[in-house]
């Protein structure tokens, strides 16, 4: 009698992120490989010793390999001892991150591991061209170079000299049914939150910091609130830990909330993973960064029924869809924010058929099953 043995082929890949911080690249990157391995993937990921990354993906369940963080530019060693890695781990598919990380992929793509195959998924904008014939190198090793939006794309193609052929569209995705199953009451969000249930309540959410466009919206406020004695602000997330411009900024705005007698009125809270509650108690959300990239929190939003009111820059004016779903201002205009906080304060439009359609949209097009499966094409 004869047996027919198959074997399975495990299937293997890697995460390489060398990044000291945690905020929303590497949030994305963990869950991205959480989810992977979900879906049948043996996830290594290629971090850096006793970094908040390493932390994060151990919490996670995930397994952590130590590489040595590279120098941007030029470093063979490093990607010398990244190819024997992988060769030792018998990976052969790869995605980077961050592009400081890209060079020493690509050296080690290029002169250790012809056969690696190499996506890169983008989450920050280019400031300048990166056409030079080093700049094209680094970037040639790519089988794939993922935006996730078309304006992104068109940036790249503007920017570099990457092959159309090699560049997909794929949005960067949430668990939607997190926020679309959200069972935290306004009341219990806002008891948890220590939030006046009287009041109505606009939210910004995210990293403080001169980017981040929190003073913004802090004057925008202060001229809100002579008018609206039924209006507080939630401001949640925190400075970046050491650094200064970022811990002084933080420190600016509570200076103002003092100077303008809006303690009893403007709420700081640190972050916390359980968003949910951010969501639950506020009535409007404000993404007022000067530029973001992309803007989760704004996805999230959507998903969470909550009008949107974000700055007309960056990839916030995509994901609203020129204001399609979701009110626009220019960074840092006060005046023009406290009329768009109050077009919604005064209900001047149907603001529940623009977030009930930001809510659908959403569903379909940021579901994380639906990256995960366009990603695994572009693996296979």
């Amino acid at each position: 009698m004869w047996f027919i043995c198959t074997v399975t082929r495990t299937k293997k890949l890697a995460f390489y992120l060398t990044s000291s911080g945690y905020g929303g690249l590497e949030m994305n990157a963990v869950n991205l490989a959480v989810w992977m391995k979900e879906r049948g993937w043996t996830v290594l990921f290629y971090t850096v010793k006793d970094s908040r990354v390493e932390q994060q993906v151990k919490n996670a369940g995930l397994i952590a390999q130590w590489v040595q963080k590279p120098n941007k530019y030029f470093d063979i060693k490093n990607a010398f001892l990244l190819a024997n890695i992988l060769k030792k781990d018998q990976v052969e598919k790869i995605i980077i991150f961050d592009n400081h990380d890209l060079s020493t992929a690509n050296y080690c793509k290029k002169f250790f591991n012809a056969r690696l195959k190499m996506l890169y998924l983008q989450q920050m904008q280019f400031k300048v061209k990166k056409t030079s014939p080093a700049h094209t190198f680094r970037f040639s090793g790519l089988n794939y170079w993922i935006c996730p939006l078309e304006s992104l794309k068109k940036q790249v193609l503007q920017t570099t000299k990457v092959p159309e052929s090699k560049i997909a569209v794929i949005p960067l995705c949430l668990e939607t049914d997190r926020f679309l199953k959200n069972s935290i009451s306004r009341s219990m969000a806002h008891k948890e939150l220590g939030l006046d249930e009287n009041k109505m309540v606009i939210g910004v959410l995210g990293r403080i910091g001169p980017t981040k466009g929190q003073m913004g919206v802090l004057k925008a406020f202060s001229l809100l609130s002579k008018t609206h004695k039924d209006l507080d602000l939630l401001i949640m997330g925190e400075a970046t830990i050491n650094e200064k411009i970022c811990l002084d900024y933080e420190k600016d705005c509570r200076q103002f909330v003092s100077e303008n007698n809006l303690e009893n009125r403007v709420h700081f809270r640190p972050f916390r993973p359980e968003v949910e509650y951010f969501y639950s108690a506020i009535d409007t959300f404000i993404m007022p960064s000067r530029k973001e990239t992309y803007g989760m929190v704004t996805v999230e939003a959507m998903l969470s029924g909550v009008p949107i009111i974000g700055t007309n820059a960056g990839g916030t004016v995509d994901l609203l869809e020129n204001g399609k779903l979701g009110q626009l201002y220019s960074f840092g205009d006060a005046s023009e924010l406290k009329e768009k906080i109050e077009n919604i304060v005064l209900e001047k439009y149907n603001f529940s058929e623009i977030t009930k359609e930001a809510k659908r949209i959403a569903a379909e097009k940021y579901d994380h099953r639906i990256m995960c499966d366009q990603l695994e094409s572009l693996l296979e």
